[in-house]
C-alpha cells in the first residue's frame, strides 16, 4: 500500500509505501474505518513516525507558527 508522503513540498505529493505490519495494526485499530479516512491515514502516519516520537524517523511541521 502506498499514501500520500506528508512531508513531501511537491505536488501532487512523493507516495511512500506503508509496511504490511503497520497496515495489519491499523486494519485492527481502526475497526470501522475505510482505509481512505483520515482517522486510518494518521494511524499509518502515527506508526511510521511522522508525529516525531520514533528516533530517526521524519516529523511533520507545523503549519502555523
Amino acid at each position: 500500500m502506498f499514501i500520500d508522503d506528508p512531508t513531501s513540498l511537491t505536488h501532487p505529493p512523493a507516495r511512500i509505501e506503508v509496511p504490511e505490519q503497520i497496515i495489519q495494526y491499523c486494519d485492527k485499530f481502526t475497526v470501522d474505518a475505510e482505509r481512505t479516512d483520515l482517522r486510518y491515514i494518521d494511524c499509518l502516519w502515527y506508526n511510521m513516525g511522522y508525529y516525531g516520537h520514533l528516533q530517526g524517523a521524519p516529523k511533520l511541521k507545523p503549519i502555523f507558527l
